[in-house]
């Protein structure tokens, strides 16, 4: 049995702790993945060469309860449902406390915030190393890429839901409360909701709302709901697999892709998440429409894919006009 306690009730991610034997609670979280799973659940990742530093909550001894480990049902008292947050960063120095504040001041008492950096050389090692405390768990090393960071992040979380936020993002301070009320009540696979759009200044030009169904053409169209505010059941995640590194730049457009087409249950928690800094106008765009394109073809055909490619350039095209002009309206009038 596992005695909660109140590391500090100033975070979100320290009101509800455990400190258990660490080898034990090791063994308990190993024996919890199952031959079938398409990655291992580790509370450390192995060291690799070349890795420039390690820590939080859990390199201290401190862990969580309410996850998806037979370990975490163990524990003395009833416990909310364990979520999960993974940022994923490199050389994030401009934005990146403003999301870590954004986690660990959640109203939400049982969250695990996990960073996973790929080596930054600015200011973003320090700015981890500040919220040490606050953090579960970091690691500073060098990846393969963004997608490849985020399949370790997955690794090493014990939430029951997990879910992405950009290192120039942010939640607003009820969100994850919100989302925890509806998984406990009405659960389902996927979590989602609205986002703003708000440019690095912060000027919220727009609100990205979910398409209300999920049918083949839809998904084609756009995004179903922004992938800020999704939040997945690890058992699926699990069952599934993660980032397909195949795809550099649209693995997470691939991973909603399989996922709806698997028909999991999905809910749309009918708030606002947060906001997303939309740096969608820059070049990198259109070669992630390239990217994911390819995915289109290897889940249909040639000809689905090019029809789907010049749609969504003509539309890109047309949102970049429109969103210079409402930016340019909104600020005229400020």
């Amino acid at each position: 049995m596992h005695n909660i306690f109140e590391l500090d009730s100033t975070f979100s991610t320290a009101r509800q702790v455990i400190k258990p034997c660490i080898k034990e609670f090791s063994d308990t979280v190993r024996r919890s993945n199952n031959p079938d799973d398409k990655f291992e659940t580790v509370l450390f990742l192995k060291k690799v060469s070349g890795r420039i530093g390690e820590g939080g909550l859990r390199t201290k001894g401190y862990f969580k309860v309410g996850g998806d480990t037979r370990s975490q049902s163990d524990s003395s008292a009833p416990v909310s449902p364990l979520i999960t947050v993974i940022t994923v960063v490199f050389n994030g120095e401009r934005f990146l406390e403003k999301a870590i504040l954004s986690v660990i001041n959640q109203t939400y008492d049982n969250v695990e915030y996990i960073i996973i950096d790929g080596g930054s050389t600015d200011n973003t090692l320090n700015i981890i190393r500040k919220y040490d405390h606050a953090i579960d768990y970091w690691v500073s090393e060098k990846d393969t890429g963004i997608y490849d960071a985020m399949n370790k992040g997955l690794q090493c979380s014990t939430g029951r839901y997990i879910g992405f936020l950009n290192s120039d993002d942010y939640m607003y301070n009820t969100s994850l409360k919100s989302y925890a009320n509806e998984l406990s009540t009405l659960p389902a696979d996927l979590y989602f909701s609205s986002v703003d759009l708000v440019n690095e200044q912060e000027e919220y030009y727009a609100r990205f709302t979910p398409i209300k169904h999920f049918f083949f053409a839809n998904v084609l169209v756009r995004m179903p709901f922004a992938h800020q505010s999704l939040y997945l059941n690890k058992s699926v995640l699990k069952s599934e697999g993660g980032f397909d590194l195949n795809y550099k730049l649209s693995a997470d457009f691939e991973l909603v892709y399989r996922l709806l087409k698997k028909n999991y249950t999905t809910k749309n928690v009918n708030i606002v998440f947060g906001a997303f800094r939309d740096g969608g106008l820059s070049g990198d765009i259109y070669a992630s429409l390239k990217d994911s394109k390819l995915v289109i073809r290897d889940k249909t055909n040639l000809i689905t894919s090019n029809i789907w490619y010049g749609y969504r350039i003509i539309r890109s095209i047309i949102g970049t006009y429109v969103f210079k002009k409402v930016l340019k309206k909104f600020r005229t009038r400020s």
